[in-house]
């Protein structure tokens, strides 16, 4: 997971999982939160933004991701890629 704060009062807080273990995920998730830290404006561009820098990489696995962008008047907005969807209570 990755939490950004938002000069607005906003919050975009990423959740997701690669798949595979070791040095070599690790490095997927480090390459993709690298290649969506400029792109924050809503959670649909976000996961387009890291869809786009993922596909051709050869990677040969997956990745899901769900991104929530909580604005400062409570209001979210949700968008989801393949990752679980969120718990509402």
């Amino acid at each position: 997971y990755y939490v950004f704060h938002q000069e607005s009062g906003a919050h975009v807080v990423l959740a997701g999982d690669v798949s595979g273990k070791g040095l070599q995920a690790a490095m997927l998730v480090s390459f993709l939160l690298g290649s969506v830290r400029t792109e924050v404006e809503s959670p649909a561009a976000i996961l387009e933004q890291m869809n786009t820098r993922l596909s051709g990489s050869g990677h040969g696995g997956f990745v899901t991701c769900c991104s929530a962008r909580l604005e400062a008047d409570g209001t979210a907005t949700l968008a989801s890629a393949g990752h679980l969807p969120p718990y509402l209570d």
